[in-house]
Protein backbone atom coordinates (compact mmCIF):
# COMPACT_ATOMS: atom_id res chain seq x y z
CA UNK A 1 0.00 0.00 0.00
CA UNK A 2 1.38 3.36 -0.98
CA UNK A 3 1.67 6.10 1.61
CA UNK A 4 1.40 9.73 0.52
CA UNK A 5 2.77 12.37 2.86
CA UNK A 6 1.65 15.96 2.58
CA UNK A 7 3.93 18.52 4.22
CA UNK A 8 1.88 21.40 5.68
CA UNK A 9 0.36 22.36 2.36
CA UNK A 10 -3.35 23.15 2.45
CA UNK A 11 -5.20 20.93 0.02
CA UNK A 12 -9.00 21.11 -0.42
CA UNK A 13 -10.55 17.68 -0.57
CA UNK A 14 -14.13 16.85 -1.50
CA UNK A 15 -16.11 14.56 0.76
CA UNK A 16 -15.87 11.80 -1.85
CA UNK A 17 -12.08 12.05 -1.69
CA UNK A 18 -11.96 11.33 2.06
CA UNK A 19 -12.36 7.66 3.01
CA UNK A 20 -14.10 6.61 6.24
CA UNK A 21 -12.13 8.39 8.96
CA UNK A 22 -12.03 7.03 12.48
CA UNK A 23 -12.99 9.67 15.06
CA UNK A 24 -9.89 8.75 17.11
CA UNK A 25 -7.72 10.09 14.27
CA UNK A 26 -9.14 13.59 14.63
CA UNK A 27 -7.13 15.03 17.49
CA UNK A 28 -7.04 18.78 17.08
CA UNK A 29 -8.95 21.65 15.57
CA UNK A 30 -12.66 21.81 14.79
CA UNK A 31 -14.97 21.75 11.79
CA UNK A 32 -16.64 24.99 10.75
CA UNK A 33 -20.47 24.83 10.82
CA UNK A 34 -20.58 25.39 7.05
CA UNK A 35 -18.49 22.25 6.51
CA UNK A 36 -20.87 20.00 8.47
CA UNK A 37 -23.78 18.66 6.43
CA UNK A 38 -27.20 17.95 7.97
CA UNK A 39 -26.88 15.19 10.56
CA UNK A 40 -29.80 12.79 10.92
CA UNK A 41 -31.22 12.63 14.46
CA UNK A 42 -30.69 8.85 14.41
CA UNK A 43 -26.92 9.49 14.29
CA UNK A 44 -26.93 11.65 17.40
CA UNK A 45 -26.51 9.75 20.67
CA UNK A 46 -26.16 10.73 24.29
CA UNK A 47 -27.47 13.86 26.00
CA UNK A 48 -27.49 17.23 24.28
CA UNK A 49 -27.34 20.27 26.57
CA UNK A 50 -28.02 23.80 25.24
CA UNK A 51 -24.93 26.01 25.37
CA UNK A 52 -26.54 28.17 28.07
CA UNK A 53 -28.12 25.16 29.86
CA UNK A 54 -31.56 26.73 29.41
CA UNK A 55 -34.47 25.52 27.28
CA UNK A 56 -36.48 28.46 25.95
CA UNK A 57 -39.57 28.53 23.76
CA UNK A 58 -37.39 29.51 20.81
CA UNK A 59 -35.43 26.28 21.23
CA UNK A 60 -38.54 24.13 20.85
CA UNK A 61 -39.14 23.16 17.22
CA UNK A 62 -42.67 24.56 16.84
CA UNK A 63 -42.60 26.84 19.86
CA UNK A 64 -45.33 24.91 21.67
CA UNK A 65 -45.01 22.72 24.75
CA UNK A 66 -47.59 19.93 24.69
CA UNK A 67 -48.27 17.07 27.07
CA UNK A 68 -46.57 14.71 24.61
CA UNK A 69 -43.35 16.76 24.81
CA UNK A 70 -43.17 16.67 28.59
CA UNK A 71 -40.84 14.05 30.00
CA UNK A 72 -42.04 11.55 32.56
CA UNK A 73 -41.90 12.47 36.23
CA UNK A 74 -43.84 15.74 36.06
CA UNK A 75 -47.05 14.41 37.61
CA UNK A 76 -48.74 16.60 40.18
CA UNK A 77 -48.05 19.92 38.47
CA UNK A 78 -50.89 22.46 38.18
CA UNK A 79 -51.42 23.01 34.46
CA UNK A 80 -54.30 25.50 34.56
CA UNK A 81 -56.77 27.10 36.97
CA UNK A 82 -60.34 28.16 36.19
CA UNK A 83 -62.74 29.82 38.62
CA UNK A 84 -66.18 31.37 38.74
CA UNK A 85 -68.00 33.52 41.29
CA UNK A 86 -71.72 33.70 42.04
CA UNK A 87 -72.88 36.82 43.87
CA UNK A 88 -76.61 36.18 43.63
CA UNK A 89 -78.40 33.95 46.12
CA UNK A 90 -79.93 30.75 44.73
CA UNK A 91 -82.57 28.61 46.46
CA UNK A 92 -84.72 25.59 45.65
CA UNK A 93 -87.59 23.63 47.19
CA UNK A 94 -86.85 20.59 45.02
CA UNK A 95 -86.36 17.27 46.83
CA UNK A 96 -84.02 16.04 44.08
CA UNK A 97 -80.65 17.58 43.30
CA UNK A 98 -80.99 20.92 41.49
CA UNK A 99 -78.27 23.20 40.13
CA UNK A 100 -77.31 26.24 42.19
CA UNK A 101 -76.06 28.07 39.08
CA UNK A 102 -72.50 27.93 40.43
CA UNK A 103 -70.37 26.24 37.76
CA UNK A 104 -67.16 26.45 35.74
CA UNK A 105 -65.90 24.86 32.52
CA UNK A 106 -62.46 23.39 31.88
CA UNK A 107 -60.82 21.62 28.94
CA UNK A 108 -58.14 19.17 30.13
CA UNK A 109 -54.91 19.14 28.12
CA UNK A 110 -54.47 15.38 28.56
CA UNK A 111 -56.66 12.35 29.24
CA UNK A 112 -54.37 11.49 32.17
CA UNK A 113 -55.02 14.79 33.94
CA UNK A 114 -57.04 15.06 37.14
CA UNK A 115 -59.28 17.98 38.05
CA UNK A 116 -59.32 19.26 41.63
CA UNK A 117 -62.66 20.93 42.30
CA UNK A 118 -63.31 23.26 45.25
CA UNK A 119 -66.66 24.98 45.87
CA UNK A 120 -67.03 27.47 48.72
CA UNK A 121 -70.44 28.87 49.56
CA UNK A 122 -72.90 29.90 52.23
CA UNK A 123 -75.24 26.93 52.81
CA UNK A 124 -78.76 28.24 53.37
CA UNK A 125 -81.78 26.54 54.90
CA UNK A 126 -85.13 28.22 55.55
CA UNK A 127 -85.97 26.16 58.63
CA UNK A 128 -83.51 23.38 59.46
CA UNK A 129 -84.96 22.66 62.90
CA UNK A 130 -88.28 21.67 61.34
CA UNK A 131 -87.15 20.22 58.00
CA UNK A 132 -83.96 18.25 58.60
CA UNK A 133 -80.66 18.44 56.76
CA UNK A 134 -80.18 19.87 53.25
CA UNK A 135 -77.81 18.00 50.93
CA UNK A 136 -75.16 19.48 48.64
CA UNK A 137 -73.05 17.80 45.96
CA UNK A 138 -70.83 18.42 42.94
CA UNK A 139 -71.67 17.31 39.41
CA UNK A 140 -69.41 16.69 36.42
CA UNK A 141 -71.67 17.44 33.48
CA UNK A 142 -74.70 15.25 34.29
CA UNK A 143 -72.91 12.90 36.72
CA UNK A 144 -73.30 13.27 40.48
CA UNK A 145 -69.82 12.94 42.00
CA UNK A 146 -71.28 12.27 45.44
CA UNK A 147 -73.82 9.88 46.84
CA UNK A 148 -76.97 9.82 44.71
CA UNK A 149 -79.15 10.22 47.82
CA UNK A 150 -77.12 12.36 50.20
CA UNK A 151 -74.63 14.03 47.87
CA UNK A 152 -71.24 14.98 49.31
CA UNK A 153 -72.46 16.78 52.42
CA UNK A 154 -75.64 16.59 54.43
CA UNK A 155 -75.46 19.66 56.63
CA UNK A 156 -77.12 19.61 60.04
CA UNK A 157 -78.32 22.85 61.63
CA UNK A 158 -79.51 22.65 65.24
CA UNK A 159 -81.48 25.86 65.17
CA UNK A 160 -84.93 27.19 64.46
CA UNK A 161 -85.58 29.69 61.68
CA UNK A 162 -83.52 30.44 58.59
CA UNK A 163 -79.77 30.08 58.75
CA UNK A 164 -76.69 30.37 56.51
CA UNK A 165 -73.38 28.71 57.37
CA UNK A 166 -70.02 28.60 55.55
CA UNK A 167 -69.47 25.35 53.64
CA UNK A 168 -66.85 23.89 51.31
CA UNK A 169 -66.98 20.87 49.02
CA UNK A 170 -63.91 19.47 47.24
CA UNK A 171 -63.03 16.43 45.15
CA UNK A 172 -60.24 15.17 42.90
CA UNK A 173 -61.83 13.87 39.71
CA UNK A 174 -60.41 12.04 36.67
CA UNK A 175 -62.52 13.05 33.64
CA UNK A 176 -60.31 11.03 31.21
CA UNK A 177 -61.02 13.38 28.31
CA UNK A 178 -59.61 16.35 26.43
CA UNK A 179 -63.09 17.73 25.73
CA UNK A 180 -64.63 20.51 27.78
CA UNK A 181 -66.29 19.42 31.02
CA UNK A 182 -68.50 21.38 33.41
CA UNK A 183 -68.38 21.12 37.20
CA UNK A 184 -71.30 22.53 39.15
CA UNK A 185 -72.78 22.72 42.64
CA UNK A 186 -76.18 21.11 43.26
CA UNK A 187 -78.47 21.06 46.30
CA UNK A 188 -81.76 19.58 47.46
CA UNK A 189 -84.10 20.00 50.43
CA UNK A 190 -85.43 17.20 52.63
CA UNK A 191 -88.79 18.96 52.81
CA UNK A 192 -90.40 20.82 49.90
CA UNK A 193 -91.99 23.27 52.34
CA UNK A 194 -88.60 24.72 53.24
CA UNK A 195 -86.09 26.09 50.75
CA UNK A 196 -82.36 25.40 50.73
CA UNK A 197 -79.67 27.09 48.67
CA UNK A 198 -76.47 29.10 48.64
CA UNK A 199 -75.47 32.68 49.28
CA UNK A 200 -78.66 33.75 51.05
CA UNK A 201 -79.45 34.71 54.63
CA UNK A 202 -82.74 35.01 56.45
CA UNK A 203 -83.60 38.08 54.36
CA UNK A 204 -82.63 36.24 51.14
CA UNK A 205 -79.82 38.71 50.57
CA UNK A 206 -77.04 37.64 48.25
CA UNK A 207 -73.68 36.35 49.43
CA UNK A 208 -70.57 35.42 47.46
CA UNK A 209 -69.93 31.82 46.42
CA UNK A 210 -67.11 30.48 44.27
CA UNK A 211 -65.97 27.35 42.44
CA UNK A 212 -62.37 26.70 41.39
CA UNK A 213 -61.06 24.01 39.01
CA UNK A 214 -57.37 23.04 38.89
CA UNK A 215 -55.97 20.70 36.26
CA UNK A 216 -53.30 18.45 37.80
CA UNK A 217 -50.92 16.60 35.48
CA UNK A 218 -51.22 12.80 35.67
Amino acid sequence: MAIIKINNNAIDLDAAEIPNLDAAKITTGQFADAKIADVASSKITGTITPSDATVTTAKIADGAVTAAKLASGVGGKVLQVVSAVQTAGQTTTATSFTTMNLSANITPSSTSSKIYVVASFGAYHASPYNAGSPAFTLYKDSTNLGDTSNGMAGLYFNAAGAITAPATLSILNSPSTTSQVTYALYAKTPNASYAVGIGANYNAQAGTSSITLMEISG
